[in-house]
């Protein structure tokens, strides 16, 4: 099994214990134009219709939320070939009565309520064969991430 270690506002290149494994990396929002070229290009190669993973929405969200929102692409290749590529946000207002709570997100979420755009199905953009082992690097992530409270 393999330990990610993301890091929110910097490159992280994390290699796999195993050759057949995913190597993962962020890319910060600091590099967003990379991040935005690397999703084009894994879209372009899959056939994935949902529109929360088209590269136009992924870009707007960002135009529109990402001065508020911080953001990061994880992202999965192999042999140098994105396989699969998550947009994971840090959710901002969030509360539990009077209690802020610090949230995790997958996908295009995480504004404040007001004015949100409330995507009802975020969608992961991986190839087919390698979404098994692409969630299971998420649910990695998710759970070995002590910045957040809630996802």
């Amino acid at each position: 099994m393999t330990t990610l270690v993301v890091q929110p506002d910097e490159l992280a290149v994390i290699q796999t214990k195993q050759a057949t494994d995913l190597n993962w990396r962020t890319c910060s929002s600091s590099a967003v134009d990379e991040g935005l070229h690397l999703w084009r290009q894994l879209h372009s190669r899959i056939d994935n219709q949902a529109i929360a993973t088209h590269p136009s929405w992924i870009k707007s969200w960002i135009n529109h939320y990402g001065d508020l929102v911080s953001y990061r692409f994880l992202i999965a290749e192999t042999d140098g070939i994105v396989r699969g590529i998550a947009l994971m946000t840090d959710g901002v207002g969030k509360k539990n009565g009077p209690f802020p709570v610090r949230s995790l997100h997958l996908g295009t979420a995480g504004e404040p309520q007001v004015g949100s755009v409330c995507v009802e199905y975020n969608r992961l953009l991986v190839e087919p064969n390698y979404e098994p082992q692409f969630i299971e690097g998420l649910a990695h992530t998710i759970t070995n991430n002590p910045t957040w409270e809630e996802s």
